[in-house]
């Protein structure tokens, strides 16, 4: 049996924290709660459950726009939890980028999703630069410079994984 008195501290701990359902908490709560669980491991069970509870809950379909603005919200050292003082190659940057990411996808849906060598589609596809990367960073988001192909194609073209400029330098 609940006294009084304990429903009564109860409540005013609450007080202002209910809202469509759920518990809203404080950064200093959240704060505690993190601490708390550092460094846990999770039983094979707890992340069955996790996946479980998360499954049917989709990505939110931004506009391109909206990437951007997140995706330039969270660069550098603005991205509090990943930074570490700038020590990311610039080519790793670049093919991690929205624009990257967004130049692929156009690409993908210009050719239908659809190798445009052997005309395969439902396998994995890679969009492939006609002037390679590293020569002509120019041309790296524009859409005519992309072509999709299978992995099988893509590793026949000229310049796969730097073909072209390692046969120049022997």
């Amino acid at each position: 049996m609940i006294t009084e008195e304990t429903r009564l501290k109860m409540r005013t701990a609450r007080l202002g924290m209910k809202y469509k359902g759920g518990w809203k908490l404080s950064k200093e709560a959240k704060r505690k709660m993190s601490l708390a669980f550092k460094g846990k491991k999770k039983s094979p069970q707890h992340i069955k459950n996790m996946s479980i509870a998360l499954r049917g809950i989709k990505k939110p379909k931004w506009s391109k726009e909206r990437r951007i603005k997140l995706s330039i919200r969270r660069k550098g050292e603005k991205c509090y939890w990943l930074w570490r003082g700038g020590v990311t190659p610039q080519n790793k940057l670049a093919r991690k980028s929205i624009e990257w990411k967004i130049w692929r996808s156009n690409v993908f849906t210009r050719d239908n999703w659809t190798c445009q060598t052997c005309g395969d589609s439902g396998i994995y596809l890679e969009a492939h630069h006609i002037k390679s990367w590293s020569e002509f960073p120019e041309f790296r988001y524009i859409l005519e410079n992309g072509v999709t192909l299978c992995r099988e194609c893509h590793k026949l073209t000229d310049n796969f994984c730097g073909r072209k400029i390692n046969k120049t330098k022997n």
